[in-house]
């Protein structure tokens, strides 16, 4: 109870079937009922199939030391419940926690991974390999985040992704809080938030132009990893990129207050 009363934790009661397409989601059986101590949970909205898609903060109902937890329910399939702790957190330290992660993906390998995107793969072959593609001059790239429109501030994808196109991070969280999914906007695979990083590639192309002043919104690339902006000619200017060209966000690092293994849910304090 000390975490509950002086460190911000919440209990929360969490259930998820066993055969769901969507890995990761949260989802109750028809008819669910949770009592705690003798005393019905009260919920912000209905539990079973198209109900909440959320767990169910049973802190206040709670004791100290032992508690007695019922769950009822009508199911179809094999459901699991589970009780845990969790920390809720603010869009903003969700952010800086995840402009902070040391195992991010390097820029040799962002880079990389760009070419190949932009070549079909064929920055694997060799020279001689090479000299027989056909491959266009350049790739245009959309720098506008799929989910605001707007030009991204913080590039961000989650790491098993092998698509080029990012989306803006507090975009995306804005988003996660209220669908409460951790859903790849572009390729729509379920990842946890634990996988969303930073893309070193797209986070220098955009600081970049932010130092510029450019309103740019489209880049092109070219198969060596050079990239310029659309609207300019492709041989009026050349952006390389390399390691030392490479920063994280401006952001101070804090784990506030918790171990980064912690359940994280999104707060509604934003």
């Amino acid at each position: 109870m000390y975490l509950i009363n002086h460190k911000g934790y919440e209990v929360q009661a969490c259930c998820i079937f066993l055969d769901d397409v969507d890995q990761f989601r949260m989802r109750w059986p028809s008819n669910s009922k949770i009592k705690v101590n003798g005393n019905d949970v009260k919920t912000e909205g209905r539990l079973g199939p198209g109900g909440l898609r959320d767990g169910v903060l049973i802190s206040t109902y709670l004791d100290e030391g032992s508690n007695d937890i019922s769950f009822t329910a009508s199911p179809n399939g094999i459901f699991r419940l589970g009780i845990r702790l969790v920390k809720p957190r603010t869009i903003q330290e969700v952010c800086s926690i995840i402009c902070n992660k040391q195992d991010g993906e390097l820029l040799n390998d962002a880079t990389a991974r760009v070419i190949r995107c932009v070549t079909g793969g064929a920055a694997t072959l060799d020279a001689a390999q090479r000299e027989l593609e056909v491959l266009a001059d350049s790739a245009a790239v959309d720098l506008r985040c799929p989910i605001s429109g707007g030009r991204m501030k913080i590039a961000s994808r989650f790491r098993s992704c092998i698509h080029m196109a990012c989306f803006d991070l507090e975009s995306f969280l804005g988003l996660a809080k209220t669908t409460k999914k951790w859903k790849c906007p572009i390729c729509l695979q379920n990842y946890s938030w634990e996988d969303i990083i930073i893309d070193p590639y797209f986070h220098h192309v955009i600081r970049t132009i932010e130092q510029s002043g450019a309103d740019t919104a489209e880049i092109k690339i070219r198969a060596d990893g050079s990239w310029f902006p659309s609207n300019e000619a492709s041989t009026s200017r050349t952006n390389s990129i390399t390691c030392d060209d490479l920063s994280s966000p401006q952001r101070t690092p804090t784990n506030h207050g918790a171990s980064l293994d912690d359940p994280l849910i999104l707060s509604d304090s934003d």
